[in-house]
Parts: structure tokens; sequence; C-alpha cells
């Protein structure tokens, strides 16, 4: 009965000092930047009861025309795309907006304008939030440079840079390319015969077992064959799956009891164990006989960690925390270094689909680079691995799939010294963010109209227009790797990965989305009235998970071979 009563009581003062928070913003507006006055305070009608748990409603959980089950990226477009009905006392849409989603999240500040999210991202690196590193504890232990800050995160990047230049890079192309023959293979084993469409399948899943190879040729140097396995053997590749279900964001009222319940926890262990145990081996060879005894072509992100290592006397003991900082490392590039790139080359796919001019041009710019013969394309990079260089039309569509569809969303801590200011429409007001989550606005930055030209349509030109040109991309606009120093480590080493998948695909294999036959596998009734199954005419679409957002029923898809 006291622990109830103290857990009502903590409820009750956090309820009301949360939402006095936002009353008194409301109530003194923003201060003038000369001190001298103030204005209304930009911010969505605040019920002090529900904070703005009515606008959650109201954009996700009840929508009328968008599917219940939407990524929480698409919230930040929908806010800003009708401002005037979510923003009815103000003149300009807002860019920094104030959200209150307590209890069932932290506090928010929106942020919607790149120049004003450099004040964070660039002109000062703000700390990670505690909820962020909250997610991944699961896996690293917060020793990993997802989590980490300051010096420590420092000394970890550096050691990290060099396995992501552009000569590392292109040195690991020919163990990308092995990966990608596989997965090329793999999709012509499910084509029909004499160019008939194949059998119906998953995109997504095949695409992220791909990635995950990849990612393990990166962080250890070899791959564990994810790709081919049997259906239901489990190892390294589950475990992470596993793990990845049981992440929580932030730690509240509604979410306490799944964090420790003792399922969670014991399925939390198990895939630890079986992860450590897979690693362990790698950790062991690399300290015994490192890179100058073999012949390893390229910078592993386990050679990096183990940097200066010789298992001497003087030198740190692979145990105790030494060693956990070894084993975070490794999760965490493992987990962030393949679910992101799997769903973007797989949104690339569908938007060449979507788009045939499109994807003429990416096979005639394959057919300049490498010839006419598809077939032959792998031997020339293992040639020339530079070629993948030589890619702009390519590359376009990678950053315009990017654009459109980010996976990635970033967020640091608010602090009574940052204030953010110069925010356009409202340039003498001082946004206070103490207290605040700062909420970094990709989907809605990169969707704008008054930043980008024909925002919401697929133009993967604009990615070559040079300045002047209606169509050349905003500074810092394009938010899907972050922006500034604490930027995705790996965005170029991701960007190769995607431009070798589509090289090795696109002049190979047609794709297709059979949605009606899927839906008839699914036994799904066709017609229900008040079910929303698509988004902006479209079937495919985000959907929210525990981690990343991922592609709506994992993309069915079916492919044949091109003739």
């Amino acid at each position: 009965m006291a622990v109830f009563a103290t857990s009502a009581a903590y409820f009750f003062y956090r309820w009301y000092t949360v939402r006095m928070r936002f009353r008194k913003l409301k109530a003194i507006g923003l201060r003038k930047s000369d001190e001298r006055g103030s204005l209304p305070q930009p911010m969505m009608p605040h019920s002090l009861l529900w904070g703005h748990l009515g606008k959650l409603f109201e954009l996700l959980v009840n929508p009328k025309d968008m599917p219940d089950d939407m990524a929480i990226n698409y919230l930040q477009w929908h806010i800003v795309k009708d401002w005037k009905r979510h923003f009815p006392e103000q003149e300009h849409c807002p860019h920094v907006i104030y959200i209150d989603w307590w209890p069932l999240s932290v506090s928010y500040v929106l942020v919607t304008d790149p120049a004003v999210a450099s004040q964070y991202l660039q002109n000062r690196s703000a700390p990670k939030i505690i909820a962020d590193k909250n997610f991944v504890y699961a896996f690293t232990r917060n020793l990993d440079l997802i989590s980490m800050d300051g010096d420590q995160w420092k000394e970890w990047r550096s050691r990290a840079n060099p396995c992501f230049s552009a000569r590392n890079i292109l040195a690991q192309l020919p163990d990308m390319l092995e990966e990608m023959q596989i997965f090329t293979g793999l999709l012509k084993d499910k084509a029909g015969k004499d160019g008939a469409w194949g059998q119906l399948f998953q995109l997504e899943e095949a695409a992220m077992d791909l990635t995950f190879d990849v990612v393990c040729r990166t962080t250890v140097g070899a791959s564990f064959g994810a790709q081919g396995r049997k259906k239901g053997q489990w190892g390294i590749r589950e475990a992470f799956d596993d793990i990845a279900e049981l992440f929580i964001f932030d730690v509240n009222i509604f979410s306490v009891w799944f964090y420790i319940s003792p399922m969670r926890n014991y399925r939390l262990w198990r895939g630890r164990r079986i992860i450590d145990q897979t690693l362990m081996p790698f950790i062991e060879e690399e300290a015994t006989h490192p890179k100058v005894e073999r012949s390893r072509p390229h910078k592993t992100i386990l050679e990096a960690a183990l940097k200066n290592y010789k298992g001497s006397a003087q030198q740190p003991k692979l145990k105790g925390r030494y060693l956990e900082t070894i084993l975070g490392q490794l999760k965490g590039f493992l987990f962030g270094g393949h679910d992101t790139t799997a769903t973007s080359l797989c949104w690339a796919i569908h938007l060449l689909q979507k788009h045939p001019e499109a994807l003429e041009k990416l096979r005639a710019e394959h057919d300049a680079v490498f010839g006419s013969d598809p077939q032959l394309a792998s031997q020339s990079l293992h040639q020339d691995p530079a070629l993948i260089n030589s890619l702009p039309y390519t590359t376009g569509v990678i950053k315009e799939t990017l654009r459109l569809y980010p996976s990635i969303v970033t967020s640091r801590k608010g602090s009574k010294d940052l204030k953010l200011v110069n925010v356009p429409g409202y340039p003498a007001l001082s946004f206070p963010t103490e207290g605040m989550m700062l909420w970094d606005g990709a989907q809605a930055i990169q969707m704008r109209d008054d930043l980008w030209t024909r925002a919401t349509e697929f133009v993967p030109e604009r990615w070559s227009a040079t300045a002047g040109d209606p169509l050349y991309p905003p500074r810092d606009g394009l938010h899907a790797f972050s922006v500034g120093p604490r930027s995705c480590i790996a965005k170029d080493f991701a960007l190769t990965e995607m431009k070798l998948g589509l090289v090795m695909l696109s002049r190979e294999l047609d794709f297709a989305e059979p949605w009606d036959e899927w839906d008839r596998q699914q036994g799904r009734p066709e017609g229900v009235k008040g079910i929303v199954r698509e988004y902006g005419g479209d079937r495919l679409y985000q959907i929210r998970t525990a981690t990343v957002p991922r592609l709506k029923d994992g993309m069915p898809v079916k492919v044949r071979l091109r003739q």
C-alpha cells in the first residue's frame, strides 16, 4: 500500500510540474531577445489535464486518412503541413514547436528548420538524452559510440574514423561484392522461369540479412552467414532481432512493467549471451594475431577497438570493463549498421519501380560506366573499385530516397544555457530548452516546400543541380544521417553499399509489389470499412517499431529476370 501511495504521489507531482512548465511558457510568452517584452508562445492548444495527448490521438491513434501503425516520423510532417489548424493564433508556421506528451513520453522541442537545428547539432553539440541511452542499453550497456559523450566519445570516434575513410571503404568493396552476389543469387532463385514472375516474398527481411553480413565483415572481418540460413535457425542475427523487440525508449508509468518483467530480462540475458559468445573468438583472435600477421586488406572496427593492444602485462586484460567496452562498440556498430541501410535500399527499389523513367536513367548510367552486360559489373568493380564513385545519378537516387524516407531520428538534451534564436518567422524570440528533448525534425525539414522545389516528388536530378538552380538542395537540408560532428560515422559506407546494391540488381531483375495477392495470402478481407491500409495513396509506408521505422508488411514483392 505504501508503495502504491508513493507511486501515485510521484505521478501527480510529475503531472503537475510538467503541465505547469508548459502553462508558464504559454502564459508569459517567449522572451524577446532584447529582454524588453514578450510575444505569444507558438504552441498547439494545451490542456492542463491531457497536455498535447489529444493532438497525439488526433494525429496518430485515430486518424481519418492515415493507418494506425504509421511511423512516428510522419507526425512531424503533418504538424508542419497543417500548421494553420494546429496553431490557429499564429501568422507563420512555427519551426520550434513545444510538445507535451507526458506521461507517454518526455517533453519535446520539435525543430523543423535546418539553420535552427545547427545551433545544437553543429554550433554546439548538445549531449545525448537519457532516453537514447536507455534505448541501446539493452545491447551495449551504453559502452558504445552511440551513447558516449565528451572525451570518451571523442576517443572512440577517432579510433573508428579510419575504418570509414574513402580508402578503407574501397578496400572493403570486394567483401561487399561477395555478399551482394549471394543476395542477387538468392533473389534470382525466387524468379520464375523464362522471364516469368516468381514467388511472393518479403524483400525487407532478405535485405536485412544482406546488410547484416556486410556490416559483420566491416566489424570483425568475417560474415556470420545470415543470408541463406535455414528458416528457424537461431544465431546472432536472430539474437539482435529479439533484443530489438525489447527496446524501451522512455521508461514511464506504462512501460515500467514491461521493463522489469522477468521474461523480458531473461530474453535480454539470452540474447546478449549468444551475441557475446559469437563475438568473443574474434576478439581473442585479433588480440593474439593482429592484422599485421594476417592478410586482411582493410581495417575493421575490432582492429580499431583493440588499437595498441599487445596482450602484455602492461596492457589492459581482456576482461572486466575493458572487455565490456570492446563488446559494446562491436554490438553498437552491428546494430546500427544494418537495419537503416536495408530499409533504405528497399525504399530505393520501390521508388524506382514507381518511376520507370528514373529507372531507365539509372540503368543507362550503369551501362555507360560498366558496359552493357550487367553480369560484368562485379568484374569491373573488382578491377577498379573506384568506379563505384562514378555514379552521380545513382547517388542522387539514394539521397532522394533518404530525403523522402529518413530512418534516423536525432534527439539531444536541452539545457538552461541553450536557447534557440533566429527562428524563421520569430526573429526577436528566444526559445528555452531546459528540461526538454530536442527532437530533430528530419521528416518535416526534408519535405518543406519552402525549402525544396517539388518537395513531395521523387527528383534524383536535384542532387546534381548547381547553385542558382531552383532544384539546388538547401544548406544542411538533408538530415537522414544527421549533421554536425556527431553525424553518422558510416554514412559514406552506407551510400557505397546502397549504390552497389542498385548496380547489382537494377539491370538483372524487375520488381513488382502485388498487394492484392499478398492480401489474399494473409487472409485479409477486402474492402473492410474503417480500415486505412495506405498512406499518401501508397500501400507501402513506414511503420512504427521498437527501433527504426520498417516497411509495411516487410515490402512483399515478386521478381523476374530481365530479358
